[in-house]
């Protein structure tokens, strides 16, 4: 398994002593992310003890002859190198856009985010079975949202731009590896979504005619359409919106 070979390959790390190990699964197979959860916090925290460490919120980023000076909320720091590793926010269309058909909606739907959409139980607390939910977008995201709101019972339109895609496994490589669907998100579009739907889901491509109609029923609605860096961070003298994807830099 993939997580294995990388938790093992660093002495640092220790992972012959983590008390969570990963050899109960399928080496041969894929599994959810979660699973590999508890051995990284695990680990880290080995590693914090071995360093010292500051937890903080920096805000601003400045060159000097030392290298970098951190600002801080309520530390000033400096260091040789930093790594940037600031994360990112799910992509959002607005409403009154000009650029998709969308704007067709003529009211602003309560929109649900990724991270109650993902989580079956934080999702059963906000959503009900009369509810009608609009989720954007088919990539893995989006069917493991539709998934999970057909679980609890609701009516899910799918609006999407692209059809389904499912990775494409060969002896040396992956089709589709980066885009294409896999595991538990590929088995249950090919049964739920694509040759056969679910009964209580409806899927409908963003911009035809029949858009308009299915939107005006929907009552809430979920935005799976992928992230954007989050650029709420200052570097002096680096405009990180414009970066080489291959380096980082």
């Amino acid at each position: 398994m993939l997580f294995e070979k990388i938790l093992q390959v660093a002495v640092a790390f220790n992972y012959k002593n983590c008390p969570y190990q990963l050899d109960h699964l399928d080496g041969h197979a894929t599994c959810l992310l979660s699973e590999v959860v508890k051995p990284l916090q695990w680990i880290t925290e080995q590693l914090m003890k071995q360093v010292i460490i500051v937890r903080d919120v920096a805000i601003e980023l400045n060159r000097n002859k030392s290298g970098w000076e951190i600002i801080c909320r309520d530390y000033k720091l400096v260091s040789k190198n930093i790594i940037l590793a600031h994360g990112a926010e799910e992509n959002i269309i607005s409403p009154t856009s000009t650029s998709t058909s969308i704007s067709i909606s003529s009211k602003a739907l309560p929109s649900l985010n990724m991270t109650t959409a993902l989580n079956p139980e934080l999702l059963a607390k906000t959503v009900s079975s009369e509810d009608i939910i609009a989720v954007y977008g088919a990539p893995h995201s989006a069917v493991l949202i539709v998934k999970n709101l057909l679980d609890l019972d609701c009516s899910v339109i799918n609006l999407y731009r692209h059809p389904l895609k499912y990775a494409i496994y060969q002896q040396d490589h992956i089709i589709y590896d980066n885009t294409g669907l896999k595991a538990l998100a590929a088995q249950y579009a090919k049964q739920h979504m694509d040759t056969q739907l679910h009964p209580k889901l409806t899927r409908c491509y963003l911009e035809s005619d029949q858009a308009k109609n299915l939107l005006s029923t929907a009552n809430k609605t979920v935005y799976a359409i992928g992230f954007h860096a989050n650029y709420s961070l200052t570097i002096e003298g680096v405009d990180i919106k414009n970066y080489d994807v291959h380096t980082g830099i």
